[in-house]
């Protein structure tokens, strides 16, 4: 059984993220724990260090998708800068955006 306390700590908007999934806690409570096992933040950390801005996209964009259904708003926030970043090759952009959203992402999961 999940702590609503804790997500809601982390920024998480439980009840509207709620409604996504037919007010079913039990299928919510499902993906917010495949999600705690999801790699591609891993790879999007690896892809960072390695200034790959094309795996970075590919490994933040899912990240994005998955937080924002999940009701992780902050983090979908920091999540979708880096993908517009990347996109819009803003390179001196690229480097804090991701900072900023690794420390979310760190501080959400």
């Amino acid at each position: 059984m999940l702590n609503y306390e804790i997500l809601q700590e982390a920024g998480v908007e439980y009840k509207a993220a709620l409604k996504r999934f037919a007010d079913k806690a039990d299928i919510y409570e499902k993906y917010i724990r495949k999600f705690s096992e999801d790699t591609h933040y891993e790879q999007a950390k690896e892809a960072f260090k390695n200034n790959d801005h094309d795996e970075l996209l590919k490994t933040v964009h899912p990240i994005k998708g998955i937080v924002g259904t999940l009701g992780m708003n902050q983090l979908y926030q920091d999540a979708d800068d880096v993908v517009q970043a990347i996109r819009e090759n803003r390179q001196k952009d690229i480097t804090s955006c991701f900072q900023k959203f690794a420390a979310c992402y760190e501080r959400t999961t």
